[in-house]
């Protein structure tokens, strides 16, 4: 049988039988085709580290990171430790991209607000902006003055937090 949730988290576990007939669990908050990894095993860090070495060895310039903000935790919204658990991962994991591959891009999908977005900007090259998007989803169907110059001011607002990441 699959392990309980954490206490307040809904976990969503799915059943697979093996091929030796064993019958096995696992996570799959967003589908029951796509099973979560367990970020809080240090061999999965290892791995993943690995399996973007060989990508940027063989010539990717970087990754776009599917739910960003979903790496730790069981929640749709993450808990504040979660948060800081999650930064704490993409930064490490940017540390050992740019230790072999110096000009890689690095852009985590969290979508949300700009709070969302500032909340998990630590240790990423880049978000995939929702509100730009919708902003500029609403420019192109009318005039919006300013949708260029607040998304720079966020930007470079994003880049100044990034930068202190490092100065840790």
């Amino acid at each position: 049988a699959p392990p309980p949730p954490p206490a307040g988290q809904k976990a969503v576990w799915h059943a697979v039988t093996s091929q030796s007939g064993e019958q096995m669990h696992y996570l799959g908050v967003f589908d029951p085709h796509m099973p979560d990894l367990n970020f809080d095993n240090s061999e999965v860090h290892r791995e993943v580290e690995a399996i973007a070495r060989f990508w940027l060895t063989l010539g990717a310039d970087g990754f776009r990171l599917d739910a960003a903000k979903h790496i730790h935790g069981l929640a749709m919204e993450p808990s504040d430790d979660d948060i800081l658990k999650n930064n704490a991962g993409w930064r490490d994991f940017s540390h050992a991209v740019y230790r072999g591959s110096p000009n890689a891009v690095l852009v985590g999908e969290v979508l949300g607000n700009r709070e969302k977005l500032r909340r998990h900007a630590w240790g990423l090259d880049a978000l995939l902006d929702e509100p730009f998007m919708d902003d500029v989803r609403a420019a192109s169907t009318g005039g919006n003055e300013g949708v260029v110059g607040r998304h720079k001011q966020f930007l470079e607002q994003a880049r100044a937090l990034n930068a202190l990441a490092y100065d840790e």
